[in-house]
């Protein structure tokens, strides 16, 4: 039996649901039938929030991901196209004292993105 997550838009909590927790019993009930009030068996409340906690985050980890991914992608292209320009290298945000190193910018890029 395969599950399709509802979008956020789909799912409402009702007037008639006594909390959140009857709110997703009477949700997954209305999806696969009654076998969605089987859902509390031999599990707390808490745990119910834990594993809708957890399922929420795991979500959310693949945007992240897919936005990290995103940016080192940028972060490469423009290194890129900076190999030939330089910059001065600072320490803890300051000019060192006696000499200035000078930096490639792709080469400080591409060490952002392994740090």
């Amino acid at each position: 039996m395969t599950f399709r997550i509802a979008h956020p838009t789909q799912f409402q909590v009702q007037p008639d649901d006594e909390d959140i927790h009857t709110a997703n019993e009477r949700r997954l009930s209305e999806l696969i039938g009654p076998l969605g009030g089987k859902l509390h068996t031999g599990r707390s409340r808490n745990d119910q929030v834990a594993t809708d906690m957890r399922l929420w985050l795991l979500e959310q980890v693949s945007e992240i991901e897919a936005a990290l991914v995103s940016l080192i992608r940028v972060m490469v292209d423009r290194a890129d196209k900076e190999r030939d320009h330089l910059m001065p290298g600072y320490t803890h945000l300051q000019v060192p004292s006696r000499s200035l190193p000078i930096l490639r910018v792709s080469d400080y890029l591409i060490n952002s993105i392994i740090a």
